[in-house]
């Protein structure tokens, strides 16, 4: 007699005569009764493997037996690319039937002894038409791997490969999930807005945004449409997620994760905008549009920290101060300037202001500057006492007058600058475009080497600073002007100026360097 107990998973297969068989010992399965010694117990499995079949002395006891669950495997990918999702059965399957589906009731893929979905096969689910595959030459290696083309959020699911055929059936889970990417489409002739339709027929300055399903990407079929608007749709959706967590309750996790997602979408279309802008119509202009951007995350990334570290009580000053900067940075978007020029206009004022800033703190340094012991003769000569390091020598004053006009024909360089961008610039070209780049570009240059100057003027002079700077701003300066002399913005009355500019330059250089020269 036999007494079975338990469910027995822990075996080693054996083949004998077709059928496989298990050999499991231990206590309760032993011929004689539990008294007995352990001894092995031949079972054979069932087809459907539900059950296990115990035969000892003659009498058969039925085991049941739980087959082991599939090891799910997790995939991330990014939209757009290609995903691979791997199956495979020991022996060939080009005889057999394997079927992939999505979250148990979509039609992926389905393959049966040669004929596949569009090819003799109907039923596909419309999402995976002419998007899926899989490898013919890998089917006698027993590969039942499929392809999905250009990957879609949507796409995000867990993905099951059986064999409904085969005993028993094999079965392979894989949870993918589709990571969103930042893009955008060409915008159509017609353009659509809710509730609203237009459609072009004829050649003219047109603006329209284009949201985009899923994602809703809003982009321009204009040179730069009305990014502002999209900022303002961000500085909405950060009040709202500031207010929902200003006092008790807390939002629930489907209410937060809504507004996470608003908060995002919102994101998502101000970054489209940007990315939208055309690289053909100016570095200038990306550049000021990205760094306001840039500006709005920041902004949206301090107050994320500040919610998560406040208490949940009232609205804090902190939180009252996040929220506010975000509104600003946002509403910086509506003083954008809308094309290059305007861009390069605004680089060359800034430099400008910078420029200036530090001739008037010089001026003003040499206004208030004396020599505190000027009225305290050394009773051996004429000479004035004190400490040298804190006021400036007749010696180093006259010094500071030809470092002061290289410093006056920097701000004269880009005041005349931007009035010839203003006059003369041209956008029509790419060739006019970057003519425009390299002048903002060269032009930062000028700022920082009038500063550096400055910095070797003060008390106590550095002469060999002061000898090293003034060579490198003119040495900046010489080569802007050249820049100005061969770009489009420079005419016949911009030529006079420059020349004068140029001469000007070369003569506070020498100046500088004589009287150095005599210093020392």
């Amino acid at each position: 007699m036999c007494d079975a107990i338990g469910v027995w998973r822990k075996f080693r297969s054996l083949k004998n005569c077709g059928a496989t068989w298990l050999r499991l010992r231990g206590p309760g399965l032993v011929p004689g009764g539990p008294a007995g010694p352990p001894e092995p117990v031949i079972v054979a499995v069932t087809p459907e493997q539900q059950q296990l079949r115990l035969r000892c002395e003659g009498v058969r006891v039925t085991l049941l037996f739980d087959p082991p669950e599939p090891t799910r495997i997790r995939m991330v990918v990014k939209e757009d690319s290609e995903v691979v999702l791997n199956c495979s059965a020991s022996g060939s399957v080009r005889d057999q039937v394997f079927d992939w589906k999505k979250d148990d009731d979509l039609e992926v893929f389905l393959y049966d002894r040669g004929s596949t979905y569009g090819s003799g096969l109907s039923g596909q689910s419309p999402q995976f038409a002419g998007r899926v595959a899989h490898f013919p030459k890998a089917l006698d290696l027993g590969n039942a791997s499929i392809r999905i083309k250009k990957a879609e959020v949507r796409d995000s699911g867990i993905y099951t490969c059986t064999f409904p055929r085969s005993s028993p059936d094999p079965r392979s889970e894989i949870s993918l999930v589709v990571e969103r990417i930042l893009k955008v489409r060409p915008p159509e002739n017609e353009c659509r807005n809710p509730g609203k339709r237009a459609n072009v027929s004829r050649s003219d300055n047109y603006s329209c945004v284009v949201t985009q399903e899923d994602i809703y990407h809003q982009i321009s079929s204009t040179t730069f449409v009305h990014i502002d608007q999209a900022a303002k749709v961000v500085s909405q959706e950060a009040t709202k997620l500031s207010l929902a967590f200003s006092k008790p309750p807390v939002p629930s996790q489907q209410e937060g994760e809504k507004l996470v997602e608003s908060v995002l979408e919102s994101v998502l279309t101000l970054a489209a905008v940007y990315h939208w802008l055309p690289k053909s119509h100016g570095v200038s202009l990306r550049r000021q549009v990205r760094g306001a951007t840039v500006e709005v995350l920041d902004g949206l990334v301090q107050l994320l920290e500040v919610l998560l570290s406040s208490p949940l009580q009232s609205l804090s000053q902190e939180q009252l101060t996040s929220t506010g900067g975000v509104w600003q940075v946002c509403d910086h978007f509506a003083q954008l300037p809308k094309d290059n020029k305007a861009a390069v206009i605004l680089v060359l004022s800034a430099q400008m202001g910078v420029v200036k800033d530090a001739i008037e703190e010089m001026e003003q340094a040499l206004a208030d500057s004396e020599d505190p012991f000027s009225d305290i003769l050394d009773p051996g000569g004429e000479e004035p006492r004190g400490n040298r390091d804190t006021y400036w020598s007749e010696e180093d004053r006259r010094v500071i007058g030809p470092c002061q006009g290289l410093m006056k024909a920097s701000a004269a360089c880009l005041r005349k600058l931007t009035a010839a961008v203003k006059t003369n610039a041209d956008v029509s070209t790419s060739q006019n475009l970057d003519q425009l780049d390299d002048l903002a570009d060269i032009s930062k240059e000028i700022s920082p080497g009038v500063d550096d100057l400055a910095l070797c003027l003060y008390p106590p002079l550095d002469h060999s600073g002061v000898d090293t700077s003034a060579s490198r701003l003119a040495a900046q300066l010489k080569k802007v002007l050249e820049v100005v002399r061969s770009s489009h913005v420079c005419g016949e009355p911009q030529l006079s100026w420059v020349q004068f500019l140029e001469g000007a330059v070369e003569h506070n250089l020498q100046k500088i360097k004589e009287l150095l020269q005599q210093d020392s």
